[in-house]
């Protein structure tokens, strides 16, 4: 077969190591590694091959723990070895397919063809003796048969003639029916191949399938021959209770898919309840048979399903673009308008409360809108700059921002992190501990200490009750100061760090009480280390602070407007603290009322100037979608630019200076004018671009995103707006 011949990569390898370790005629390549000694070693590095060329199973290793007999033993009529019963038939009987003029025989026939047999396992005993390398032979066979489908999914770039559908379906079936010649003949020796080829072999056959069905004119039987084999192949794996870990969910997901392309619904709803049970179901796990259910417009027993898929949120399994279109395909087919009005507010609510991203494609708004027509569906464009008003409906979009219940998360993950010694959670690429001096020094318990300290101090200082001022902006120091200072002369700036503190003032309107810098203390020394980021920041040499530095650092205090973050305490911390707290956040939640108008966030939200992304960060403290809405939302994103002085005007320059002379009382140490610089601060959208509704659920605006790249906020982006009013 074409498998066993066109193999030439890493199955020749794994040929020529085996061969020449257990005595016989080298063949092909003489390139040895370590890892292709052992035949084990090698079924393993097939094993990754495919995992790689797949991108789709996880490479965990298979559990092989026990456990009772379930749907297994009823795919196949109770008998998980035995072969499907297929159609017998000769060669002569070959099916006639389009691809060019070129002939190829039915599913049936080449699977029970004596002479397929013969001649494609003949190469196999041939070149393999014992069960270890015939092992390793049949592994390397069914790789290649399953990458060669990678490459088949790939953008075509051959000519018309060999891309035509067709085409690819007589390849597809060519590969399917070599790589289950070659699991039959594992099987035969009582071979058990790993999982990750198994579930190589069951997407195969799930893709070949589809294709049969989605062919024209569409093959049923063929679809339903290798539905039979992907029933066989997942009862063959799952006799000896290996019902755990990814690949086992993978392995379910392509039975999934053949099941209900087959219409065998009741299989398929017994199969993933079994998949439920086990703690393994997915969304991919859920999409077939919730498809079925749309286009059977069955609603009682979709809801079911959503309902199952819905308990499982827990455990990250969310609803996605085919989910939505699903649950619009069952409910706009309802007859009566209450119908309509009952089934599909529930389903919005459950996709909009979990669905991320939850933009839609320009292609799923069309389908939408047919389905639900132009009386429910329509598409709007709200720009970017505007306050969120649609035009069509009248409604403003909210700025949605943390719940109380994702601040006080958040607060017990910055507590968390603090208490945490660092010297466990940040380590060197050789796996050893690292840790700073002062890290070392202070400890853990001490930072925590310092930080449940200065959120009192915060709390005390913008508490509005006590006759204090809101906390506006937060400046993370260190940021500011290393920005665009990655070259030969750049160091800490704080002149960059007044500058931004001078454009808050002057621009923003904002009094030194409403401003909260933070910088580490390190910084705020007269031998402070001023090195620029340089590759080895160890070999930086220690530079002297400026006394007109220094002199900046003391007016910063004088104002009250500085707080150093203490040795061995990560100063995101403190400002991560600073924009979450409850007193400072008290009052500033965005209701979602479709007539209030949303103002400006400055007014509303503390907000925090940096660039910093924190990467380092997300994964300890909130969740992803829930981290998402705080950086759009509380984040100030800021550049520091250069003013061309020269191509000013003169009457601007006059302009300029007399506000910089006014302006004096502002630190004005350094200012723009003098150097040519000026900020600009790139404040939150005004709205989320999030799926959202109005109180009463009739009103619904869903985000169109661009197909050609992910979801961005553009001057007039388009969104879906679906009403449901009686």
């Amino acid at each position: 077969m074409r498998a066993a011949s066109t193999y030439q990569g890493f199955a020749r390898s794994i040929n020529s190591v085996r061969t020449a370790r257990e005595g016989f005629p080298l063949v092909g390549t003489q390139r040895t590694s370590a890892l292709h000694k052992d035949p084990v070693a090698a079924s393993t590095s097939c094993e990754f091959k495919i995992r790689t060329s797949l991108r789709s199973w996880p490479g965990k290793p298979y559990s092989t723990s026990v456990s009772a007999p379930g749907l297994a033993d009823k795919l196949v009529g109770g008998t998980s070895g035995r072969r499907p019963h297929a159609r017998k038939a000769s060669t002569t009987e070959a099916q006639q397919t389009g691809s060019e003029g070129g002939k190829m025989q039915s599913v049936a026939s080449l699977l029970s063809s004596a002479e397929f047999a013969e001649e494609e396992h003949r190469p196999v005993e041939r070149l393999t003796a014992t069960p270890e390398q015939r092992k390793a032979e049949w592994c390397a066979e069914l790789a290649t048969a399953v990458k060669t489908l990678g490459k088949m999914q790939r953008k075509p770039k051959g000519s018309p003639s060999t891309t035509s559908p067709e085409h690819v379906h007589a390849e597809l079936t060519e590969q399917c029916t070599a790589a289950v010649a070659v699991w039959r003949a594992a099987q035969a020796h009582n071979c058990q191949l790993p999982w990750q080829l198994c579930n190589g072999l069951l997407y195969l056959l799930a893709e070949a399938c589809e294709r049969a069905l989605s062919n024209s004119p569409p093959d049923p039987e063929s679809a339903l021959s290798w539905c039979v084999i992907a029933e066989e192949v997942y009862a063959a794996n799952t006799a000896k209770g290996r019902h755990e870990g990814a690949q086992y969910e993978a392995a379910a997901s392509s039975l999934l898919k053949c099941l209900c392309s087959c219409q065998k619904i009741e299989l398929a709803v017994e199969l993933l309840e079994e998949v439920v049970s086990h703690k393994e179901a997915k969304r991919r796990t859920f999409g077939p048979v919730l498809a079925v259910y749309a286009s059977r417009r069955d609603t009682e027993s979709f809801r079911t399903i959503w309902d199952m898929m819905m308990a499982e949120r827990a455990r990250g399994v969310t609803p996605g673009e085919a989910q939505l279109l699903d649950a619009v395909r069952v409910a706009a087919p309802q007859e009566a308008k209450i119908a309509l009005l009952q089934v599909l507010p529930e389903l919005l609510a459950d996709v909009g409360a979990e669905m991320w991203p939850s933009a839609v494609s320009p292609s799923a708004a069309a389908e939408i809108q047919e389905l639900l027509g132009s009386a429910r569906a329509h598409v709007v464009s709200i720009a970017r700059d505007s306050d969120g008003l649609c035009p069509l409906t009248g409604r403003r979009l909210s700025l949605i921002t943390l719940t109380q219940e994702d601040r006080e998360a958040m607060l017990q993950g910055l507590f968390q992190l603090a208490r945490e010694d660092d010297r466990t959670r940040k380590r060197s690429r050789k796996g050893q501990r690292v840790a700073t001096t002062h890290r070392a020094r202070a400890g853990s318990d001490f930072v925590a200490e310092r930080l449940g300290t200065f959120q009192h101090w915060l709390q005390q200082r913008h508490n509005v009750a006590s006759g204090g001022r809101p906390l506006r902006y937060v400046v993370d120091g260190a940021n500011v100061a290393y920005c665009r200072q990655n070259f030969g002369e750049g160091g800490f700036s704080f002149y960059q760090i007044n500058l931004v503190l001078n454009h808050l003032v002057e621009v923003e309107g904002c009094s030194w009480d409403e401003i909260l810098l933070l910088m580490p203390k390190k910084y705020l020394n007269d031998g402070a280390c001023q090195e620029a980021k340089p590759p080895r920041p160890n070999l930086s040499p220690r530079v002297e602070v400026a006394q007109e530095d220094l002199d900046l650092v003391q007016r910063w205090r004088d104002k009250g407007v500085l707080e150093a973050v203490p040795y061995g305490a990560d100063d995101d911390w403190w400002w991560l603290l600073s924009c979450v707290s409850d007193s400072l956040t008290q009052g500033f939640e965005v209701v979602d009322d479709s007539t209030s108008v949303i103002p400006s966030h400055s007014q509303h939200l503390p907000m925090c100037i940096t660039n910093d992304n924190m990467r380092d960060h997300r994964l300890y403290i909130l969740e992803s979608r829930s981290f998402t809405r705080f950086k759009a939302s509380q984040l100030v994103r800021f550049d520091i630019m250069e003013r061309l002085v020269s191509a000013q005007p003169e009457d601007e320059n006059k302009q300029y200076e007399e506000k910089e002379e006014a302006s004096d009382e502002c630190m004005g140490a350094e200012s723009p004018a003098t150097q040519g610089h000026y900020v600009v601060l790139t404040p939150p959208p005004l709205f989320s671009r999030e799926i959202q509704t109005n109180m009463d659920q009739t009103v619904w605006h869903l985000p169109i995103h661009n197909s050609d790249g992910p979801a961005e906020i553009e001057d007039g982006e388009e969104w879906l707006v679906i009403t449901l009013h009686c």
